[in-house]
């Protein structure tokens, strides 16, 4: 297959999934919940944002098969090397770094958009603390309270992993062949587009969507020059698990 015609192909199915594809995980998710409430003492919008979340493992997993099969990509080829003490040490390194770094910008554009648009009363200002936290992040928080901190981080692990196996992996082996800075725009922007298909309103993108500008083209640019899987993995594990944990027994808006 031609590399311009597996790249468009590669980016029409990724666009059609994270825009129409994902919108089936609500009513799935929801019929799922409500069945199987009555056997479990746990609130609803708990239970069915680990419902959600836990389709969206398997709906992501699923997808990234069906890249790897009608693109004819190696999977082992997108993993390169098995992870060593070197490439977790790294790894953390860098999510911190980007951490801090996507942090101090959803600071930054915090502020100007409470400025910009301001709000009457402190209610509204906790509403703007919770709905910025969106995305996925509900649903996340949401499992941490119905199965703890490490069993969310399994699933964290589980769903990151084929985020960065679609986002690094796969597009950027595939549009590699159409030069770098190629590879790392499509990358950059077709992650970024992903994280405004789960939140519902511009408020609620903004910290999914600061943070993706900066991680995106950092990661795809690492995996573009010969960077180890198993340290981006780690690194975006690090940057999602920390806010994650900070304080996931509020509720969050989305």
């Amino acid at each position: 297959m031609e590399i311009w015609v597996a790249t468009i192909i590669m980016t029409s199915l990724i666009i059609s999934y994270y825009s129409f594809g994902i919108r089936l995980l609500r009513p799935i998710s929801y019929s799922v919940a409500q069945r199987t409430l009555a056997f479990v003492s746990i609130p609803y919008v708990d239970w069915m944002g680990l419902w959600k979340l836990l389709g969206a493992i398997v709906f992501q997993a699923l997808f990234a098969i069906l890249l790897l099969l009608i693109l004819d990509v190696e999977y082992l080829s997108l993993i390169q090397t098995f992870p060593g003490i070197s490439d977790l040490v790294y790894g953390v390194s860098l999510g911190l770094g980007l951490l801090g770094t996507s942090s101090m910008l959803c600071f930054i554009v915090l502020k100007l958009a409470m400025n910009l648009f301001p709000v009457a009363d402190l209610s509204e200002k906790e509403d703007w603390s919770l709905l910025v936290q969106g995305g996925w992040m509900a649903e996340f928080k949401s499992s941490c309270r119905v199965v703890g901190r490490w069993g969310t981080l399994f699933l964290a692990l589980l769903y990151i992993t084929t985020e960065e196996l679609i986002f690094r992996g796969i597009i950027v082996t595939v549009a590699g062949s159409l030069g770098v800075l190629v590879a790392v725009a499509l990358s950059s922007i077709l992650f970024t587009l992903a994280q405004l298909t789960v939140v519902t309103g511009w408020r609620s993108s903004l910290f999914p969507v600061t943070a993706s500008l900066v991680v995106g083209p950092v990661h795809a640019w690492l995996y573009a020059n010969g960077f180890a899987f198993s340290i981006l993995l780690t690194s975006h594990v690090v940057l999602f698990s920390i806010p994650l944990f900070s304080d996931y027994t509020k509720p969050v808006m989305n």
